[in-house]
Order: structure tokens, then sequence, then C-alpha cells
């Protein structure tokens, strides 16, 4: 399998194996709607091949948006399926996590997600 790398304003992603997407979200960047949603589109071009495991990197206390709180990234479901099997946070901050936590409390999601405090926990 050839290596597929894709970069959007906010992360870098690279799809490591066939069953796997690595994003790296860069510090310093808030984020919002509108780069989510390029980031997201961004993931489902590189995992044309099938579903696989999604593991985001986000830098510690990342910023973003208020408004990001409140939509639901994951509303095709079907594109859901076809783009992840499992999506896996690693986010090092324990304010991420909490956030990350009501996020997903109030915009459920079909793919499972879970989250780390370190990569290697994550790849396990």
């Amino acid at each position: 399998m050839t290596t597929t790398n894709l970069s959007t304003s906010l992360a870098e992603l690279e799809r490591v194996s066939p069953d796997r997407v690595v994003v790296r979200v860069r510090p310093g960047i808030q984020l919002s709607i509108e780069n989510i949603r390029e980031t997201r589109d961004a993931c489902l071009r590189v995992t044309q091949g099938g579903p696989c495991e999604v593991l985001i990197h986000l830098p510690e206390n990342a910023d973003f948006q208020l408004n990001v709180m409140m939509v639901n990234f994951q509303t095709d479901h079907e594109a859901a399926n076809r783009h992840a099997k499992a999506i896996a946070f690693v986010t090092p901050g324990d304010l991420n996590a909490r956030m990350l936590d009501i996020y997903f409390r109030y915009n459920p999601v079909v793919t499972p997600v879970a989250m780390f405090t370190t990569g290697s926990e994550a790849e396990d």
C-alpha cells in the first residue's frame, strides 16, 4: 500500500497502513467549524480504500471556537462507516479530554470513540 499524505489548514494526515490514518493537529491553530470540516473531508479522501482506525493527535490545551461544540461532524452515517472503524484521540491535556467528553455527549456518533493521553496507549 502506498502511504497517502494530505495537509489541511488544521492538520497533517497520513495513511500509515491499510488500517490506520494518523491526523496531527498543528499547535497554535484554533479549531473552527470550517477547518474541522476541511480536515474531515480530507480524511474521507485518504480512507477511500476502506474503513480504518483514525488516530487524532491534539496539541495540549487545543483552542477552539465555541460554536464547534454545537455541530455534529458525523451526520452522514453511511460515509462515516466507510471511513472509520474507530476514532482515537490522543490528548495530553486534561482540558481537551473533558471538552471531548462533553462534545460527544451532545453529538453522538456511530463510530466508536476513545481518548488516550499518549500515542503508544492509543496504538495498542
